[in-house]
């Protein structure tokens, strides 16, 4: 079957290395027409190589969820907390004994409960980090790290546009 015209095309953007036929060649059903510089298609899939082994430590350090390191950690910063706590709770207790007394002010008094509320806050905060730690990371964060490995499969080949076969 002899053919005049044929639209023809790479399935992938890239540099053409070679063009195999010129207009005019008798070329058999399926031959090869044209080739891609395989440099640049050897450099996207090292890339997404790249890419798929970084989703994978992504996925396999958020299931093996928080290191004992980052656990006593948590469990440090929420005692140091709570050991602030409790000397904001004495710090009050006496200034207000001394405001009683009047030999502190009003303003003083203040700044202490002031020192106690965010003594409160502080250790709350560091209690709910703690309990995040030891939670570890959330279903959604590993279920999307997931569906990352999942999609980060190697490219496929630029395809090699060939004859027509009709």
């Amino acid at each position: 079957m002899e053919a005049t015209e044929a639209d023809l095309g790479f399935s992938a953007a890239g540099r053409i290395e070679a063009v195999l036929v010129q207009e005019g060649d008798t070329v058999r059903a399926g031959a090869e027409l044209a080739r891609l510089d395989r440099a640049e298609t050897t450099a996207r899939r090292e890339q997404a190589a790249t890419q798929a082994k970084a989703a994978q430590a992504g996925l396999l350090e958020l299931e093996r969820g928080s290191r004992p390191e980052e656990i006593r950690q948590g469990r440090a910063n929420a005692q140091v907390a709570a050991d602030k706590l409790v000397d904001a709770e004495r710090d009050a207790d006496r200034a207000r004994m001394l405001l009683d007394q009047k030999v502190i002010s009003q303003q003083e008094y203040d700044k202490t409960i002031t020192t106690l509320q965010v003594a409160k806050s502080q250790s709350e905060a560091a209690k709910e980090m703690q309990r995040m730690v030891e939670a570890g990371p959330r279903r959604e964060r590993i279920d999307a790290a997931r569906a990352e490995v999942a999609s980060a499969g190697p490219p496929c080949a630029p395809s090699t546009p060939r004859s027509p076969t009709w």
